[in-house]
């Protein structure tokens, strides 16, 4: 008997050096932890680090290169259709049909669970009413209400446990919280949640948490014990002090944002990305890494500026578009560009005008 099945019964996740390799790329390197039945677990790290390539080999949609796993108790690599039946899971991007109503949207996911044209009446009604919305296409709903859809049609066939792959990404902070009582109350029914997030803060709400660098699991524990143990006084500096000793293959580029620093004003958002840019050259000083600096243009949007990209860089060799527009920024001279400016942001903007960097 592997080591893996050998575990208790009242651990709802046991992964035991679990890998996934794309070609020479080790996207998810030796995983091994363990998350209780009924837990909040926080799978928290930077984009890139490998939390999405994991909880997709935990759903049985990518197989692993090595390793194994038991999901609600059942054999990863065997019971993978079994394990499905078990899970519910909520992707980053939206999964419900906008060209759908609520109830039909509902009505779908029910069916494919398996669940009885009787079932799925009465627990649309329930779930309309948890969530005070009515019969409407899903397209007219804000994002906030559509990610709270999501998570419910995700609860729907009653799973043991859910993973949620950053669920609360670009909702604004009230929704998040809303979203947060949410897992809660799945949690006191007695549902695992399993929930990656790059938001630092969100750490705070989970029982335990786990910080992925580079593919690898670097540290875990509860939240309280991880700051005392890196004598921190929050997840955010707790993460660049997990960064900072995870050795040079870390980069210091990678360092997630706190929501909390995430405002949608736009006074705001140019100065923490000032901080966060003085910050990760702080971080790569003191670990004699080489990071572009950026020197950013910016796109107006109303009363709004966005910082974006900046024009083409002579060290990087990186070609920079304007993301409206899609004419090429000339090279600035003596002028250099930013390597890790995010461009996600900029993909739902329309009807914007561009202006030269400052």
């Amino acid at each position: 008997m592997t080591a893996v099945a050998t575990q208790s019964a009242e651990l709802a996740i046991v992964a035991h050096d679990l890998t996934r390799r794309f070609g020479n790329f080790t996207a998810v390197d030796h995983i091994t932890f363990d998350v209780k039945a009924g837990e909040v677990f926080g799978f928290l790290g930077a984009n890139g680090a490998g939390k999405t390539t994991a909880i997709r080999m935990l759903t049985g949609l990518l197989a692993p290169t090595e390793g194994n796993a038991r999901v609600a108790g059942l054999d990863l690599k065997t019971q993978t259709e079994q394990i499905r039946h078990r899970i519910g899971y909520m992707s980053q991007r939206f999964s419900l049909y906008e060209d759908l109503t609520v109830l039909e949207n509902i009505a779908l996911y029910g069916g494919i669970y398996g669940l009885a044209d009787s079932e799925i009446a009465e627990r649309s009604a329930s779930m309309l009413s948890a969530l005070g919305l009515t019969d409407e296409m899903v397209s007219r709903l804000p994002l906030g209400w559509k990610q709270k859809l999501a998570f419910s049609v995700a609860l729907l066939h009653e799973p043991a446990i859910v993973f949620l792959d950053e669920p609360t990404g670009g909702v604004d902070p009230i929704t998040r919280r809303q979203f947060w009582e949410m897992i809660y109350a799945a949690a006191a029914r007695g549902t695992t949640v399993f929930v990656t997030t790059h938001y630092m803060d969100e750490a705070e709400y989970c029982d335990r948490i786990s910080i992925m660098v580079d593919g690898r699991i670097a540290t875990m524990g509860t939240p309280l014990d991880l700051k005392r143990e890196f004598d921190v006084p929050s997840i955010d500096e707790l993460f660049e002090s997990v960064a900072a000793h995870a050795g040079p293959n870390a980069s210091a580029a990678l360092l997630p944002v706190s929501a909390a620093r995430r405002s949608h004003s736009s006074g705001t958002m140019r100065e923490n990305n000032r901080l966060r840019s003085d910050k990760r050259r702080s971080v790569a000083r003191s670990r004699s890494l080489r990071i572009c600096v950026a020197r950013c243009s910016r796109m107006s949007i109303g009363s709004s500026t966005l910082t974006l990209a900046g024009p083409n860089c002579a060290a990087c060799r990186r070609d920079t578009r304007c993301a409206v527009s899609k004419a090429r920024r000339p090279m600035e001279a003596g002028g250099s560009a930013c390597s890790f400016t995010p461009r996600a942001a900029t993909r739902s903007i329309s009807r914007a005008r561009c202006r030269a960097p400052s």
